[in-house]
């Protein structure tokens, strides 16, 4: 069992897009706001027919590991849960939104939420057809060792004793 406190810190990056043209400026600046989260505009100026944009946010570290993947979700879900009022209540708009402050660029109306698959729902139906049935396991050896999948399946499927 981990004790303790896990602390993992969101990055501060910044960035200073230059252009001539403000459609340019403001299609890198979109493009930063995409990969990372409390995304913000902080001097924009238009000078001598240049436009010169300060950008800031904060970018979650790189995930090496079960433990800082869980870490860094929480940190990124409850930051989203902060400032994204409509994840609340509805948990495929809470991922969606995730997968946004990630960086993913995902489009999805609001309307088209309620078609989608319960991502619960797909993992368990995969579950089922790799641990229940024995189809399809995973590629790598590693993965299907992590998620339990039947011992005598992983040996038939890798040949010999499986390993962790």
């Amino acid at each position: 069992m981990l004790r303790g406190v896990f602390l993992i810190t969101l990055v501060s990056v910044e960035r200073v897009v230059v252009s001539k043209s403000l459609i340019e400026a403001m299609a890198k600046a979109i493009l930063f706001s995409r990969t990372v989260l409390y995304f913000t505009i902080k001097k924009a100026d238009f000078v001598k027919g240049v436009y010169r944009v300060e950008l800031s946010g904060l970018k979650a570290p790189d995930i090496d590991g079960v433990v800082s993947e869980q870490i860094v979700c929480k940190d990124i879900v409850d930051n989203v849960l902060d400032r994204v009022a409509e994840t609340r209540d509805n948990d495929l708009v809470l991922l969606l939104e995730v997968w946004k402050a990630q960086g993913f660029p995902v489009v999805v109306s609001s309307g088209s939420v309620g078609r989608l698959l319960n991502p619960e729902s797909v993992t368990r139906a995969r579950r089922i057809i790799q641990n229940d049935e024995g189809r399809f396991l995973p590629t790598s050896e590693k993965v299907a060792t992590r998620r339990g999948v039947n011992e005598e399946l992983l040996r038939e499927f890798y040949g010999g004793v499986a390993r962790g």
